[in-house]
């Protein structure tokens, strides 16, 4: 993830042509210390400084978020749109996405501070002609029923947990037109959705079952990043399925990162969709035909084959590091079933996520309370992933 971070600093460092005086942003959410840290040397720290901002804080969003909406940075269409209604925004501000945020956005954003100055040859302010003060935005109250939003949330929650327990199946019949979902599907949900604290298998503290996944995931990780060559130089319908996820998912993390800033030409792109074109023909002609940035430092000319070389690296680098392609790398793990249901269910124990027997009321079998969907799911669960896991559930759970 830092690798990542940096390569996307430096990108736009790059795409501001490294003007001094066009500030960049290097972290965000740093600590206290680091702060302290920064001020404190920041006669040896030429250019660099410390920025505050705000932050949304959203009450008890889990029941609210699809009314409140949220807030990210404005995209290259929403700003052009902004100027067309004589709206002045910067093209790093925070608006309005979904929900009340975007409906209600020129009542709750203010007016953002402005500042004009002069700096030397080094970026640092020599004087400071203007400046306006910041202007907060108006409140904007609602009528939300809290209590009846929240019991509500409760209510659709249980009625989808019966819809997914009534379709739960050992193992789907690919014959039938009936939807139906098997643990591979509840796998992939648990890993995809973060139930699981993925990070966690690969401590030193972590149980047998964690080790177990941990163990499957880095032999994935390593046949994929050593086989990176051969992703980037065979056609992508040439490729086994699982490394053609890989290939089809590279682009989507180098436009991410700011890489992409464009797209191919029709009868370029069918020929991507029709697998007739490797990733690395792909990427290049991206280059060529400018529709991808130059992953290289330099300010200067660069053939077309040094910035395919440069890209490879951003590749090599960003790869490893990317949350994306870690859980693209677990969806592997389950469909070759190196990650087997059983080793998810009992890491579900292992981290608390499912309780063990002696934190359930005294009721028979692993989550039989009342009846409750979760328990009556859980029951479904263990017996369908966790074939032979017998009394291997904590305190003999997961029968």
């Amino acid at each position: 993830m830092e690798i990542r971070r940096i390569a996307s600093v430096r990108f736009a460092m790059g795409a501001s042509s490294y003007q001094r005086y066009r500030a960049v942003t290097l972290a965000e959410n740093v600590s206290q210390e680091t702060v302290v840290h920064i001020l404190e040397r920041q006669p040896e720290l030429t250019g660099v400084d410390i920025q505050t901002g705000t932050l949304r804080r959203y009450a008890d969003s889990l029941y609210f978020a699809p009314i409140i909406g949220y807030t990210g940075p404005i995209s290259s269409e929403e700003l052009e749109a902004a100027r067309e209604q004589g709206w002045v925004y910067d093209a790093s501000e925070q608006v309005g996405k979904t929900g009340i945020e975007q409906a209600m956005e020129s009542t709750l954003r203010g007016r953002p501070g402005r500042e004009t100055f002069y700096v030397d040859s080094v970026g640092r302010v020599t004087q400071v002609l203007n400046s306006e003060e910041p202007a907060a935005g108006e409140d904007v109250w609602l009528t939300i029923d809290a209590q009846l939003q929240e019991t509500i949330y409760h209510l659709l929650e249980q009625k989808l947990a019966g819809i997914l327990l009534s379709n739960l199946v050992p193992e789907k019949d690919e014959g039938s037109d009936e939807w139906s979902i098997d643990d591979r599907d509840v796998i992939l949900a648990v890993i995809e959705n973060q139930v699981l604290d993925t990070a966690a298998f690969g401590e030193a503290d972590a149980g047998a079952e964690e080790r177990r996944l941990y163990a499957a995931f880095q032999g994935v990780r390593e046949r994929h990043l050593g086989s990176l060559e051969q992703i980037l130089g065979t056609a992508m319908g040439q490729l086994p399925e699982d490394m053609q996820r890989t290939a089809a998912y590279i682009p989507d993390m180098l436009e991410e990162a700011g890489y992409v800033t464009g797209s191919p030409g029709e009868e370029e792109a069918r020929s991507w969709q029709r697998g007739e074109m490797s990733l690395g023909e792909y990427l290049r002609l991206g280059i060529r035909d400018e529709w991808i940035a130059p992953a290289g430092e330099e300010d200067g000319y660069a053939t077309l084959s040094e910035a395919w070389q440069d890209m490879q690296e951003t590749i090599r680098a960003l790869l490893p590091e990317d949350a994306g392609f870690e859980k693209l790398l677990y969806r592997t793990a389950r469909d070759t079933g190196e990650a087997s249901g059983r080793d998810v269910c009992m890491a579900l124990f292992e981290q608390g996520v499912l309780p063990s027997r002696g934190s359930l009321p005294q009721r028979s079998g692993c989550g039989g309370w009342g009846g409750a969907p979760g328990g009556a799911a859980l029951r479904h669960f263990s017996g369908c992933v966790g074939r032979g896991a017998g009394g291997n559930a904590p305190d003999g759970g997961g029968q």
